[in-house]
C-alpha cells in the first residue's frame, strides 16, 4: 500500500480536530543536533476547501518527515500534481464531488 493511500486512511478515520502531525523524535545525537527553531520545514500552499472556503493553509513538515505530500495528506488535502505544486483540494471538497 502507498504511503498517500495509508496517510488518507489514518485522516479519514481521525476524530474531528486532530489533524496536526506529531513530530517524530530527533534521531541524531544531541551533539550534533541542529537547533529546531533554526531550521523550518513548514510551508503555505494555496487550497480549495468548500466547508471552511479556506484559500491557504499552513503545513507542519519536519526534516524527518518522508514528503510534503504525506503531510498534506494527514492534514486532510492532495495537491493537484506531485512536482512544483500551486494548489492543493481538501479531501472533503473531493468526497463530496
Amino acid at each position: 500500500m502507498g504511503a498517500l493511500t495509508k496517510e488518507y486512511l489514518t485522516w479519514k478515520h481521525l476524530p474531528p480536530n486532530t489533524s496536526e502531525l506529531p513530530r517524530p523524535p530527533h534521531s541524531q545525537p544531541a551533539e550534533t543536533m541542529v537547533e529546531p527553531s533554526s531550521i523550518n520545514y513548514d510551508f503555505t500552499t494555496d487550497v480549495i476547501n468548500i466547508y471552511s472556503l479556506d484559500t491557504s493553509v499552513h503545513i507542519s513538515h519536519s526534516a524527518e518527515s518522508k514528503s510534503p505530500n504525506i503531510n498534506l495528506v494527514h492534514t486532510g488535502y492532495l495537491r493537484t500534481s506531485p512536482d512544483s505544486p500551486s494548489l492543493a483540494f481538501s479531501l472533503q471538497t473531493l468526497e463530496l464531488y
